[in-house]
């Protein structure tokens, strides 16, 4: 399938060969697999594996979402390579659930152990970020009934608020309103994210409360051109690679690990941060009030962060030990600006015209050309769904 502006070739032979085989096999863009695979790889991560930039420590979680048309498999494939997480959950709640028939009231009630979720309260997932030692993960099929939520059970700004702080993972104290702890200390909170959204509904998130909190540009979006599969697929699943994918998994959550930066990722990382993003946000300006604007200063103050948690998640699926390397952290760049690509299309569709709607291809290639500047025609072609040629006879005016 196509949609692969996130590169993958540094990564080892088996999880190449993984993303391809489910790709192939759900008929799905790449890119929407390669997320999940690393959103996946960050849960089974949890709070044990970390970067360290000589200033701060991130854990690996991501927030991600897919974007597609209904019937575009969004669901089906997610399903698929979170199901070795799936399964481990499943294994805690039978625990649990063996320990609370044989509780029978005495003393205190078992706590639940399951970490991955689909819908729960504000007050409840602190809870369980307190008490889980490896983080959890929301997982849900459409993601907008988790952005929709926001605001059911507390009628304030307090709910997104505290999303958001549960996304910077620094530690806070919540004040309770029911049940008998009074006070939840959320220590080091660690909270990955991953479900799909179709386009109109993208609309949702546009909540007037919502911008200028830092809440969208969170979200690592992918959306790929639509390439809806012209022939049922031929192929079949690799039970080899589903079975590495499994261990590879299971591994993680058996080891520590921290990786540092080498001098040469260090240089690339800060030309990224204080050179490109840097233009990019003095650009825009900080006293724009168009809500794309706003939401594109907010991608670029949180991908600065996320770059370093994707080079140490790079560094576990390229099976690299000790020092994040050059090439991990020009791969993350790479990929990096591939999201910066599509949080471009998705703020664009959810403030104003769709891109394939009123304007045609050439008119926003010259735009975003003039406002961005285009330095990977290649990349911006293989998301576009054409040639590069086509790119270059654009920007002269030859089409």
């Amino acid at each position: 399938m196509t949609g692969t502006c996130l590169p993958i070739e540094h990564l080892t032979g088996e999880i190449q060969r993984y993303i391809n085989n489910i790709s192939e096999m759900y008929q799905v863009p790449r890119d929407m697999v390669t997320l999940a695979v690393f959103v996946a790889t960050a849960v089974s991560s949890g709070k044990r594996i970390t970067t360290n930039d000589g200033v701060y420590v991130n854990r690996l979680s991501l927030w991600g979402t897919t974007i597609g048309i209904s019937g575009a498999g969004k669901s089906q494939y997610l399903n698929k390579v979170m199901e070795p997480i799936s399964q481990r959950n499943e294994s805690l709640v039978n625990e649990t659930e063996k320990e609370k028939r044989e509780w029978k009231g005495k003393g205190k009630e078992p706590e639940s152990k399951n970490f991955k979720i689909h819908t729960i309260t504000i007050e409840a997932l602190c809870k369980k970020l307190s008490i889980q030692p490896d983080g959890v993960l929301l997982c849900r099929g459409e993601i907008s009934g988790w952005v929709g939520s926001f605001g059911k059970y507390n009628k304030d700004d307090s709910e997104y608020a505290t999303w958001i702080e549960i996304w910077d993972g620094q530690t806070f104290t919540v004040e309770t309103k029911n049940g008998e702890e009074k006070f939840i200390n959320v220590k080091e909170p660690t909270l990955s994210v991953i479900g799909g959204v179709q386009p109109p509904i993208l609309k949702r998130f546009a909540k007037a409360d919502l911008l200028g909190s830092g809440f969208l540009g969170r979200l690592l979006m992918v959306w790929p051109p639509l390439c809806y599969p012209s022939s049922a697929p031929t192929g079949i699943f690799d039970e080899k690679l589903l079975d590495f994918w499994k261990q590879f998994l299971d591994n993680n959550y058996k080891h520590s690990d921290q990786f540092s930066f080498s001098e040469d990722a260090i240089a690339i990382y800060e030309d990224f941060c204080y050179s490109y993003v840097r233009e990019k946000v003095l650009a825009i300006g900080e006293e724009s009030a168009d809500p794309y604007n706003m939401c594109m200063l907010e991608f670029y103050g949180k991908i600065k962060i996320y770059a370093e948690k994707w080079a140490g998640l790079t560094m576990l699926l390229s099976g690299k030990s000790g020092f994040i390397d050059g090439v991990a952290m020009e791969k993350t760049i790479e990929t990096m600006k591939a999201f910066e690509f599509y949080a471009m299309k998705a703020y664009r569709y959810i403030f104003g015209a769709p891109m394939n709607a009123t304007s045609s291809k050439g008119e926003i290639i010259r735009k975003l050309h003039s406002e961005f500047g285009i330095e990977n025609q290649a990349l911006l072609a293989s998301a576009l769904g054409i040639g590069r040629s086509i790119i270059s006879q654009y920007l002269s005016g030859r089409k």
